[in-house]
Order: structure tokens, then sequence, then C-alpha cells
């Protein structure tokens, strides 16, 4: 009878450390399946420009004075939008837990102490590597002209109308005459 206990307790045990290695496994899976983005805002400050840095700056100090928040979107083809809120005394910031995959666009704001957007800009075609922070380059930061009622219009696209033998893989593209909030835009 002894032996038979002895075996239902290493049973027992192999169990518990199959469960726990199939849930650390589990979540180190997940947290390896996202990534990182920073992004260099340049500003129009004075008739200047003035690169500022989201990482590794000690402060915010050629914003325009007007902003409070810096919000940045990040958005890709079969992902949910990732979206974080940095008040601009914190003077830094990266967006974390983005899913992995290529052409994801980055929208980077600048909101007022209502939350209104001031200034954006945006850039596309981002890769983003699980477990890595990827540096998307500098973003140019255009103050948003609230007053503007025109909609935008379509400049350009790729592939052209009417082109033929495209490949089904061919990214489309199109170029707006103003910027774009890419999580306003639909499939």
């Amino acid at each position: 009878m002894i032996p038979l206990k002895r075996n239902n307790l290493l049973l027992l045990i192999l169990f518990l450390i199959s469960v726990l290695f199939l849930s650390c496994q589990n979540q180190s899976s997940h947290e390896l399946s996202t990534g990182n983005v920073i992004v260099h805002l340049e500003w129009p400050v004075t008739g200047q420009n003035s690169s500022i840095r989201l990482k590794d700056l000690p402060n915010f100090a050629s914003l325009p004075t007007t902003v409070t928040t810096i919000r940045g979107i990040v958005s890709g083809p079969g992902m949910a939008n990732v979206q974080k809120d940095f008040p601009v005394s914190a003077g830094q910031g990266t967006i974390d837990n983005i899913p992995a995959g290529t052409n994801r666009a980055v929208i980077m704001q600048g909101l007022d102490a209502a939350g209104d957007r001031i200034f954006q800009g945006s850039t596309t075609s981002i890769i983003i590597t699980a477990g890595q922070t990827t540096d998307a380059g500098t973003i140019t930061m255009v103050e948003i002209d609230t007053t503007d009622t025109e909609p935008p219009t379509v400049t350009s696209v790729y592939p052209l109308a009417d082109a033929t033998q495209v490949s089904l893989s061919t990214t489309i593209q199109a170029t707006f005459s103003e910027t774009m909030d890419v999580s306003t835009i639909i499939d």
C-alpha cells in the first residue's frame, strides 16, 4: 500500500510541475508576441523646428505651451489600435504591448488641456518586432486648423486606376491632401 501512495504523490507532483510549466510558457509567448515603439517628434516653434524625442529626454521645454498631453496611437492590419497618453511633464514615453507585425502606422497627437487635438503627425510602414523596441524615426507635428471644414482629397493612389497584372500581395497606397487620422480610415 505504501508504494501506491508514493506513486500517487509522484503523479501529483509531476502534474503540478506540468501545470506550472504550461502557465509560464503561455505567459512568455504572449509577452514575446508584442513589441514597443518610440518616435522622435519635430515641433514647429516660433518659426524654427526643434527635435524632441519622446524617450531619454529630460523635458519637453520647446513644445508649444498649449500642448499638455502627447497621445500615441498605433494601428495596423490584424490588430486593435493601441493608444497611450503621456503627460508633457513626464518628458518621455514608449508605446508598449503592440502586436508584432508589419505595416503598422503611428499617429502622434498633441492635445490641449481640454483633450482636443491641436497638433498631429504620423508615419507608416513600421515593423514591430516581438520583444524589441522599434525606433519609428521622426514625425513632424503639424498644427491642426480647427476651422478647417474641407474634407481631405486623395492626391495619388497605387496601383493606378485600371492597372493590370497587379500582384494580389501588392500593398494598396493612397496619399491625401492633408494629414489623416489612420484610426478613422475604414478598410
